[in-house]
């Protein structure tokens, strides 16, 4: 059950963190949605690292 969980918080913050890419995407050019997008990965490593830690933690 826990490994459930933690899998299911890591696909959450996965699935929350590549939305405001899809729904900014389409009013942009696309060199702003370069930008965006590796903002938006940079955010995301630091959040998959934070999620990694606290399933470590939760050990």
């Amino acid at each position: 059950m826990k490994n459930a969980l933690q899998f299911l918080f890591v696909a959450f913050w996965l699935f929350a963190s590549c939305m405001p890419i899809i729904f900014t995407a389409r009013y942009m050019e696309k060199i702003d949605v370069l930008i965006l997008m590796f903002g938006h990965i940079n955010a995301l490593f630091l959040g998959v690292f934070m999620a990694v830690m606290c399933i470590e933690y939760w050990r």
